[in-house]
């Protein structure tokens, strides 16, 4: 018996238990497609070759478990004291919008929430759009456990006044 995990169907099992909404949906559901199609690398297939992924079949990286509610003196010590910067924090690859800056403060761009769009159709349309799903696996996983994200839109030809820290 092996003491490694199956990657791909714990994705794929993850992401049935997932629960996103409907717009959402559709980017999932192309993710779980082209994961029925794909496969594990190996040491024998030409672009790894010289990347173990072996590591990560050791543990379930995918199974995180939930985390409590954090306070800013949780995260104290990983922030940066005097930063004049647009600090958005994410908890396990969460956005926490109790710990970033207040996001209704924020005029020069445009951040919200993907659960919280009005206009969904924007971020669909953007999802997938610079490659090929079928030709990356880790995208392939990433899309089929997507539940939210964060949208930013900065506008043409201008400069914000300070960094987005995250």
């Amino acid at each position: 018996m092996t003491d490694t995990i199956d990657f791909i169907a714990s994705a794929k099992a993850l992401s049935a238990e997932q629960h996103a909404s409907d717009w959402l949906n559709n980017a999932r559901q192309q993710g779980n497609a082209a994961l029925q199609k794909a496969a594990w690398p190996t040491r024998k297939t030409e672009a790894w070759k010289y990347t173990s992924l072996y590591p990560l079949t050791a543990e379930n990286y995918l199974q995180t478990p939930p985390t409590a509610a954090l306070t800013e003196g949780d995260i104290a010590d990983f922030k940066i004291n005097n930063l004049d910067a647009y600090q958005l924090v994410f908890v396990n690859g969460r956005f926490c919008a109790d710990l970033s800056d207040d996001l209704n403060s924020i005029t020069e761009f445009t951040v919200a929430n993907f659960a919280d769009l009005d206009n969904d159709t924007q971020v669909a349309a953007q999802l997938n759009s610079t490659f090929k799903l079928e030709k990356h696996l880790f995208a392939q996983i990433n899309n089929s456990l997507l539940t939210d994200g964060l949208y930013l839109v900065f506008p043409a030809n201008k400069k914000i006044s300070k960094p987005v820290l995250y």
